[in-house]
């Protein structure tokens, strides 16, 4: 290589500074290389990290899974129900003559003092046509009579379905659970019926029950009146000469005394005593008294008849017996005052005795 002549430092300056040295030069496809390189690698590592953030992320939401499980979704269970046989209404036969129960005698109301079944009748299925309301507390029966079973009783006022009545009207049946196929008979005379009698069905009665072995009690003596020792005479005689009753059916009688006497007689309490000879019950039905009377006394002037006050004539009354049974009846007259008869008093029988059945 040739060279020039080197110039000459100058005489006294500084030295001149050293040239640079020389810059490598990089090829164009080298530096793309490495750039391309570059975002690979960049690309890589996301990769990487996206990786590695699925690995430790997923176990989370099973671990999440299984703490907190979801809400099951509900099954409706829908029971099955067997059918019940459809009723079939079934026609009632038409009665016969033998079957119709006759109507009970006059005086007998089937009324009971104290309802043995306080409830409503529960209701048996058959379609009613009415129903009724007892004007007194009535006995339920198994048949259209007073010859038929009592099977339960209703109390003043209590209400009924009808089913249907007997062929003269006189007695229904009505819905009553105690009864033979929830069904019970009732009089008509103790009743009030909200219906059409011709709307109900005609229902046949059930064979009359067989008589009772009680035989009709023989030891009563002829009527006739009794003399007492106070001026006074009485009489006790059963009404239509009735002598068999049955358990809470009213026993009907008619009390009579007479003034035998010139001078009024005094007396505090008339009544009838029914005494159980086998067991010794006794049942005492007060018929007057001086209760509320001017010195707790009534009177029965001289001739006449009692014992209604003074001279009214004699008296129909009547009780109510509860246990079966032989009963003796007598009619009893205290001759005291009032308030002494409760205390003892001067009580006389003023009757003979009538024994009655009770079944």
């Amino acid at each position: 290589m040739p060279s020039g002549p080197r110039p000459e430092p100058a005489v006294g300056g500084p030295p001149p500074a050293p040239p640079p040295p020389p810059q490598p030069a990089y090829p164009v496809w080298l530096v793309v290389g490495v750039f391309v390189l570059a975002l690979v690698g960049i690309g890589l590592l996301g990769l990487g990290i996206y990786a590695v953030a699925r690995m430790t992320a997923s176990p989370a939401p099973a671990a999440a899974t299984a703490a907190n499980p979801p809400a099951a979704t509900p099954i409706a269970l829908i029971p099955t129900t067997t059918p019940q046989p459809t009723a079939t209404a079934t026609a009632s036969p038409e009665p016969t003559p033998t079957d119709v129960a006759a109507s009970p005698t006059p005086g007998d109301d089937e009324a009971t003092p104290a309802a043995e079944d306080t409830a409503e009748p529960e209701a048996s299925g058959t379609p009613d046509a009415g129903s009724l309301t007892t004007k007194v507390g009535a006995n339920v029966r198994s048949g259209p009579g007073t010859n038929y079973p009592t099977v339960g009783a209703l109390e003043q006022g209590a209400s009924a379905p009808v089913v249907g009545r007997n062929a003269g009207g006189t007695w229904f049946v009505i819905e009553f659970s105690r009864g033979f196929g929830g069904q019970g008979w009732i009089s008509g005379q103790v009743v009030d019926f909200a219906g059409d009698l011709d709307d109900l069905s005609v229902i046949a009665a059930p064979p009359p029950p067989a008589p009772t072995a009680t035989p009709r009690p023989a030891s009563n003596p002829a009527p006739g009146p009794i003399a007492g020792s106070h001026g006074l005479s009485g009489q006790l005689t059963m009404c239509g000469g009735r002598l068999t009753f049955a358990v809470n059916e009213r026993v009907c009688f008619v009390e009579m005394i007479r003034n035998n006497s010139t001078a009024a007689v005094g007396y505090g309490v008339l009544g009838v005593i029914a005494v159980n000879p086998n067991t010794g019950a006794t049942q005492f039905q007060s018929s007057w008294d001086g209760q509320g009377a001017e010195g707790g006394w009534l009177w029965i002037d001289p001739g006449c008849v009692g014992p209604t006050d003074r001279c009214n004539g004699q008296w129909e009354d009547g009780l109510r017996i509860g246990a079966p049974g032989s009963w003796r009846l007598t009619m009893q007259v205290c001759f005291s005052d009032f308030s002494t008869c409760l205390n003892g008093g001067d009580w006389e029988t003023l009757s003979a005795p009538i024994t009655i059945s009770v079944n």
